[in-house]
């Protein structure tokens, strides 16, 4: 799969740069990838940038580093990981090899298993690996007219994994276990920790801008097949006592402080669904969940939709009473 997205991905999926304010940029990725993918946000100052994680895909990174590159005022001090998620945290291992000085923040628990990270990336490179050795079988049980363009995207494809091949994430030197500030020069930002969609959480409130760049914890149809319920609700009650005016989520667009209601009432959907139905699997507790959460259009949102609801409600289960 991987091996594939590496081969197919195009500049008609670029990322979009939208420039939230002078000192803000959100990248969001294409619609097409938005499930698939991370957005990032720049965050400059005058004398420091912070980059808030990374595209997981790594030939979509080495784009968005050219970009970056371009859009720099500042040197970039700090490279922040919202959660450990592959989509977010792997690509930071190419950023980290461009950007030898920034430096790596993570939740203090992250920190503290980040070996676990370190196997996250060797099994994503023994997965290229493996994926190319695949596709020349195939392409060697087809017939040999036919051969010559797999023979041209197989030999990118291993170009692409002797550069990538050496990679290696390097440890954190920041460990977030509670509201921390930072100062990129005269321009102060919080970082904020929870664990609630992974137990590894960061948020970035900008109170100057009223600007919540959130990441997967605030997009409008979350992930929640490892939410820690109760903290997640714990956390919209934090946010709704902050001064917000935008939303930078880690998947699709930017959105209001009133959509965090969206995602909000989902997982009390899902808790108190389970609750009133404990007797139910979770393949009948997919099938009686209330209908009017579910996405309107067909395509990639209403099965993103059942995958996640599937995920919450088996995670919701497996943690009741918890």
């Amino acid at each position: 799969m991987f091996l594939l997205l590496a081969l197919t991905t195009t500049v008609s999926h670029a990322q979009q740069w939208h420039s939230i304010s002078a000192h803000v940029d959100f990248i969001q990725q294409h619609e097409k990838l938005k499930y698939y993918d991370s957005n990032q946000v720049l965050i400059q100052g005058d004398e420091c940038a912070l980059l808030i994680d990374a595209p997981g895909e790594f030939s979509q990174t080495e784009r968005f580093i050219s970009k970056l590159d371009k859009q720099l005022k500042v040197p970039l001090c700090y490279l922040l990981v919202s959660h450990p998620h592959d989509d977010h945290l792997l690509g930071m291992a190419l950023l980290q090899s461009h950007y030898p000085d920034a430096k790596l923040i993570v939740h203090q628990h992250l920190n503290d298993q980040f070996h676990l990270a370190h196997a996250q990336l060797n099994e994503r490179l023994d997965g290229f690996a493996k994926s190319i050795a695949l596709s020349e079988h195939r392409m060697n049980n087809l017939p040999e007219q036919e051969q010559l363009p797999w023979q041209q995207k197989i030999a990118a494809a291993k170009a692409r994994l002797d550069k990538w091949q050496h990679l290696e994430l390097q440890s954190p030197q920041l460990a977030i276990n509670k509201k921390t500030t930072l100062d990129l020069g005269n321009y102060e930002l919080n970082i904020l920790p929870y664990a609630a969609h992974t137990d590894a959480d960061l948020m970035v409130y900008i109170e100057q801008e009223g600007l919540l760049a959130g990441a997967d914890m605030v997009d409008i149809q979350p992930y929640p097949g490892e939410a820690n319920f109760s903290q997640w609700l714990r956390a919209f009650d934090d946010l709704a006592a902050l001064d917000i005016t935008q939303v930078l989520p880690g998947h699709g667009d930017a959105h209001s402080k009133a959509s965090l209601n969206i995602p909000k009432v989902w997982l009390i959907a899902i808790v108190e669904h389970v609750n009133k139905h404990p007797e139910q699997s979770v393949e009948e507790l997919v099938a009686s969940f209330p209908t009017h959460f579910s996405p309107s259009e067909p395509g990639l949102e209403q099965r993103a939709y059942r995958v996640f609801l599937t995920a919450g409600l088996q995670r919701a289960k497996a943690t009741q009473g918890q």
